[in-house]
């Protein structure tokens, strides 16, 4: 009952940055599995370029 009440009171758009650099890519099917229709994927925004400069350094 607490899950189905934390997915249904959850954003309407939930977005990922970085996704390339995640470290449990189980953790990541799991989020698209749950919100599929809500999940965006992210590469290209200025909070990605940040994440890839703060891992490349």
């Amino acid at each position: 009952m607490l899950i189905s009440a934390l997915i249904t009171f959850a954003p309407q758009n939930i977005i990922i940055h970085g996704i390339e650099n995640s470290k449990s890519q189980e953790t990541v099917e799991t989020i698209k599995n749950i919100f599929s229709d809500r999940l965006k994927i992210c590469s290209g925004c200025e909070i990605c370029k940040s994440i890839n400069n703060i891992i490349l350094t």
